[in-house]
C-alpha cells in the first residue's frame, strides 16, 4: 500500500466527525462509503463514513459563476478557475484501531490529526468491520446526517465488497430491526433500497 494515493487532507477534525478537502486532481469519495484516516503520530487509523460531499469557491463569501462552457471548453479557455474551486467532504467516525490492536466500532480518544490524509476503503478494511455492524447505531443517531439514505449507501457499499453476500443483507437487517422497534416500513424500505 505504499504507492496508493490519499482522497484528501483532514481540515477540520472532532472526535465525532470530520472535514476533509479533496487532493487535487481527485474524485470525490462516495456518499456512503467508508474511508480511514491514517495518523502517523499517534499510529492510530480511524474510519468514518462520507455524508456529505461540497463543491464551492475557495474564497468562503465568493460563490462560482456560470459561463455556458463544457468542462473541456472551461479548461481550454479559463483553467485558472480551477485554482479557485474546491471539494470538501464531510465523515461520521464510526470507529478506529491503534497500533495493531483490533478495529474498535466506537468513537476514538481523540480526533484525527490536522493535515493527515484520508484514503478510500477495500473489502479488506470492510471485512475488519467484522459482521456485528456496531456502527449503524452511530449513524441512526446522529444528528444533521440524512439517516435512511446514509444507511442505504453505506450498506450498499458494505454488500458490494463483499461480493453480493446475501448473508450480510441478513446480518444488516436483524442490526437495524434492533435500531429501528417498531418502524417496520422504515426499515422493509430501507433494505429494499439497498440491492436496487
Amino acid at each position: 500500500m505504499t504507492d496508493e494515493k490519499p482522497v484528501g487532507e483532514v481540515v477540520a477534525a472532532s472526535t465525532r466527525e470530520l472535514t476533509a478537502e479533496v487532493s487535487r486532481h481527485a474524485l470525490p469519495p462516495a456518499f456512503g462509503s467508508l474511508v480511514r484516516i491514517v495518523d502517523q503520530g499517534s499510529r492510530t487509523t480511524t474510519y468514518a463514513l462520507v455524508y456529505q460531499v461540497q463543491m464551492g469557491s475557495i474564497e468562503p463569501n465568493r460563490r462560482a459563476t456560470a459561463y455556458g462552457l463544457s468542462f473541456d471548453e472551461l479548461m481550454r479557455e479559463q483553467p485558472q478557475l480551477f485554482e479557485l474551486l474546491r471539494t470538501e467532504f464531510q465523515a461520521l467516525v464510526i470507529g478506529y484501531r491503534e497500533a495493531s490492536s483490533p478495529l474498535r466500532q466506537t468513537l476514538p480518544p481523540r480526533p484525527p490529526t490536522l493535515h493527515a490524509f484520508v484514503y478510500g476503503c477495500d473489502a479488506a478494511d470492510y471485512d475488519a468491520l467484522g459482521d456485528r455492524l456496531d456502527y449503524l447505531r452511530t449513524v441512526v443517531f446522529h444528528p444533521g446526517a440524512p439517516t435512511d439514505d446514509l444507511l442505504i449507501a453505506t450498506l450498499r457499499s458494505g454488500y458490494e465488497a463483499r461480493s453480493g453476500d446475501p448473508r450480510f443483507l441478513v446480518t444488516a437487517g436483524q442490526a437495524l430491526s434492533r435500531l429501528l422497534p417498531g418502524d417496520h416500513h422504515r426499515l422493509e424500505a430501507i433494505l429494499r433500497r439497498v440491492t436496487s
